[in-house]
């Protein structure tokens, strides 16, 4: 009888820590959410289009925190097609950046700066000075953002 009734004890005792266990992973499972830091920086792609007057700008853009990659493509009437890479950053609502492009066979770097809103973006023009190879700003900050030349978010193609 006593080695029964410690036979059923021990059972029991088992029996209860494994489902206390279980219980245990349960809450745990339940009250764990996937926490996703503002920090953490997930890519983002972004397309943005100008075509009017037989002028065309295309510029795409992929976004991971303040980092920014991309291509620009300019076709301009009467002016030499190019097109390129664009490597920046973004400063608050501003992207500051390098283009990396070719025209007429010629391998050329230039600063470019946008303006980007919630459904365009606009490029800022300054007097501009050639250093070493490479076309910079005279004074990013009198950099003016001509309107007339704003691009429209659009759907990214295959580029």
């Amino acid at each position: 009888m006593k080695t029964k009734l410690l036979g059923f004890i021990i059972c029991s005792a088992f029996f209860w820590s494994c489902k206390e266990k279980k219980e245990e992973q349960k809450e745990t499972n339940q009250t764990s959410p996937v926490i996703v830091e503002e920090n953490e920086s997930i890519p983002q792609k972004q397309c943005f289009l100008y075509a009017q007057n037989n002028d065309t700008i295309n510029l795409g853009l992929e976004i991971t925190g303040d980092q920014v990659t991309g291509y620009l493509m300019y076709h301009l009437a009467e002016k030499d097609k190019n097109n390129g890479q664009i490597v920046g950053e973004m400063r608050g609502d501003t992207l500051f950046a390098e283009y990396y492009f070719n025209s007429e066979g010629k391998e050329s770097v230039r600063d470019v700066v946008f303006l980007k809103e919630k459904t365009s973006i606009t490029e800022g023009y300054a007097e501009m000075k050639e250093t070493d190879g490479k076309v910079t700003f005279v004074n990013p900050s009198a950099v003016k953002f001509d309107e007339n030349f704003r691009l429209k978010r659009t759907n990214c193609g295959v580029n």
